[in-house]
């Protein structure tokens, strides 16, 4: 692998992600690369994006993005130290992170092994789909399974 300049680490706020986003600082602390995190806010089937959430106010999507962008700075948040700057984007998870990779010129890609929502012991469906298009190499990331869980996990 050539040098990394960039680094696109995509979160779903999940531990692995965490997790991702702590090996992406140390790359690229080791490397002086560009570090961007983003969360791709994907709508609910049938959801109209358009509608308001009170006349006059602002449209449900512009809600979720403000609050997706909140998260995000939260999670990103280093004790004060300068970080990289939020993105919110909207749509497909997948095929934003992909798209943006391949068309800003991303040299790597982090990301949590297992998504929010998804079995800890498998590859997410998201992480999966990336794998499988991405233009730059992908590095996935599991944070330590609880005590409790890897004993579970000895015993099956």
């Amino acid at each position: 692998m050539s040098r990394v300049h960039r680094i696109l680490v995509a979160t779903d706020f999940s531990n692995d992600a965490r997790t991702a986003l702590e090996g992406a600082r140390s790359i690229a602390k080791g490397t002086s690369a560009q570090l961007e995190v983003i969360y791709v806010w994907q709508p609910p089937h049938g959801m109209p994006l358009k509608t308001k959430s009170h006349p006059g106010g602002k449209t449900l999507s512009d809600l979720a993005r403000h609050e997706a962008a909140r998260r995000l700075r939260h999670f990103i948040y280093d004790g004060g130290h300068a970080g990289p700057a939020p993105r919110v984007e909207v749509g497909v998870p997948h095929e934003v992170i992909v798209t943006l990779a391949a068309s800003e010129r991303f040299d790597l890609i982090v990301m949590g092994a297992a998504g929010a929502g998804g079995n800890p012991s498998r590859v997410g469906s998201v992480t999966r789909r990336v794998l499988d298009s991405a233009p730059c190499p992908v590095l996935t990331l599991r944070s330590p399974a609880e005590p409790a869980l890897r004993s579970r996990s000895k015993r099956a």
